[in-house]
């Protein structure tokens, strides 16, 4: 299990190096998706069962979206914040895990959301 983590872990940190405005989301995702195949992990949201099965290896919700966005030709504009949700199985192990990027400068109140969320799951961790 904390292989596979590792890999999402990983996978979030390349991501995080992508992210700044001009970039799509679905650049974001074909990255993550070529990152587990050089892992040999296999990405867990790709071909979930639904209406139509889900077509990405991550989801990615901009600013008030709801969760479990799909990525596509959507622009990354300055301000935005990006959640990016991802997973793979390695080795018969589920790695799965979730994080908020600002994508360049962004509102002060903004960056005071992340900065709490953040402390919130740091102490929830703690305990």
């Amino acid at each position: 299990m904390r292989r596979a983590g590792l890999v999402v872990w990983e996978a979030l940190e390349l991501a995080a190096k992508m992210i700044r405005p001009g970039i799509t989301t679905g650049q974001i995702d074909a990255a993550i998706e070529q990152f587990f195949h050089q892992r040999n992990a296999v990405p867990l949201f790709k071909g979930v069962p639904g209406p139509v099965p889900f077509p990405a290896v991550c989801c990615t919700s901009i600013n008030e979206e709801v969760v479990h966005g799909i990525p596509g030709p959507r622009l990354l504009r300055e301000g935005d914040i990006l959640s990016l949700d991802t997973g793979c199985k390695l080795d018969g192990w589920c790695g799965d895990a979730a994080a908020t990027y600002p994508v360049g400068q962004i509102a002060p109140d903004v960056q005071r959301l992340l900065e709490v969320t953040k402390a919130t799951l740091d102490l929830a961790i703690s305990l």
